[in-house]
């Protein structure tokens, strides 16, 4: 018993240590990856999202609170004081700019990261529950430097909550359920910040534990089973909304290719109208054709304007704009000069002008175009479909998950109450 009492206190005396010095450590080798742009550092599992540099250097500060939360004295405490004041800071910059889009660009004190990174909504700026887990940890050093402490339940929750959310997206990554990592609209969290935050939370255990000087309590233990429960339906419920939120925008996406396409039918429609329209004045003689012609010559400008702003966002189409407008300039001068040697030279010169068919050319010309601007949306379109699928289905698992963990919770009390 003697010797086990000695292992145990050993433990919880080195175990801090180890676990302060990892935490620093994956901060500094991070922020390294950062420097000199090292992939595998940066991101371990390719295709998977990056460790943001401001996570590394809030981590750097959490590994240094941690070691100096071993030492005692007055100087040690400022020190933790301090570096948690600036990890719970970083955490609420980071949460305010995802919560009220206040672009404080924090993101960008250290590195610059490229727009479009892999399962990264704002370059640079680390995951929601990222930052959530940087303010709690931030509360729980202050928390635990102060002299008279009254409730070890509020260094508990945080790092309970934390360590929850945390093996969570470990285990998501472990299975390939990328939903368990964070949400699908938002920055997901990292497999390294993972597993740095469970070391880091572990660390912070134990030496809470430490500084008790007493034996865990019946009380402390339901407690921390409460809070892992409360923050197992807290963040799964939250990835369903946020599934909720990603599927309506993958619908909206269907919807706006399916508006595209429309639109390049509109535009080909009246580009006919013009042409036929022309024509029909120039066999009748009748000036209710040319009313029809110019309602639509002059309803194409706005049509091609409009239609260039909803595909602003693919290279591929609008670099078919420009022979697409130019197409259409000179398919609507050519009508304008049919019309004009109709009115000066007479029926005979204009039927003459028609049979050259150069205004027949430049309308195959446009109709060949929009046919493969349709066929780039039709392929965007399928792939916009069956990512809405795989978002409903991914859904549909996040909801029969949140109900089968409540009704194990729900059993679990249920046993202890018995």
């Amino acid at each position: 018993m003697k010797n086990q009492n000695i292992h145990n206190k050993f433990q919880l005396m080195t175990l801090p240590y180890a676990a302060g010095a990892v935490t620093l450590c994956a901060g500094i080798l991070v922020l390294i990856g950062w420097q000199f742009d090292i992939e595998i550092i940066k991101s371990p599992i390719s295709g998977t999202v990056s460790m943001k540099a401001n996570t590394a250097a809030a981590f750097l500060f959490a590994g240094l609170a941690l070691i100096f939360l071993q030492r005692s004295g007055k100087a040690a405490n400022i020190l933790v004081r301090f570096c948690g004041s600036v990890i719970a800071l970083i955490g609420l910059m980071s949460l305010a700019q995802y919560l009220f889009g206040w672009e404080m660009k924090i993101e960008d004190i250290l590195f610059r990261e490229p727009g479009g990174t892999l399962g990264t909504l704002h370059p640079g700026l680390m995951a929601p529950n990222t930052a959530l887990n940087f303010l709690l940890i931030g509360f729980t050093f202050l928390t635990i430097t102060l002299q008279k402490q009254r409730g070890f339940f509020l260094i508990e929750f945080p790092l309970v909550f934390v360590l929850i959310l945390c093996v969570i997206g470990f285990v998501g990554y472990v299975t390939k359920l990328e939903e368990l990592t964070g949400p699908a609209a938002y920055t997901r969290m990292a497999i390294h910040t993972a597993v740095t935050f469970i070391i880091l939370c572990i660390g912070i255990l134990f030496t809470a534990y430490k500084r008790q000087h007493a034996l865990v309590t019946i009380e402390q233990k339901i407690f921390a089973g409460l809070t892992a429960a409360a923050a197992l339906i807290i963040y799964i419920s939250f990835l369903s909304v946020s599934g909720i939120t990603a599927l309506v925008q993958a619908s909206d996406w269907v919807g706006h290719t399916q508006q595209v396409k429309n639109q390049l039918e509109l535009v080909l429609s009246h580009v006919l109208e013009v042409q036929s329209a022309g024509r029909g004045f120039i066999i009748t003689n009748n000036d209710q054709y040319l009313r029809s012609r110019e309602k639509a010559a002059c309803e194409l400008p706005a049509l091609l304007h409009n239609l260039r702003f909803q595909t602003v966002d693919n290279p591929v189409q609008q670099r078919s704009f420009v022979p697409l407008e130019r197409l259409i300039e000179k398919r609507l001068a050519f009508s304008d000069s049919v019309i004009s040697t109709h009115r000066m030279k007479g029926e005979r010169k204009a039927r003459l002008l028609i049979a050259s068919n150069e205004g027949e050319s430049l309308t195959d010309s446009i109709r060949i175009l929009i046919a493969q601007m349709n066929t780039e949306e039709d392929q965007l379109l399928q792939i916009r479909n069956e990512f809405e699928t795989y978002q409903a289905n991914r859904n549909q698992f996040v909801i029969y998950l949140s109900l089968a963990v409540q009704v194990l919770l729900l059993w679990i009390i249920f046993l202890l109450s018995r």
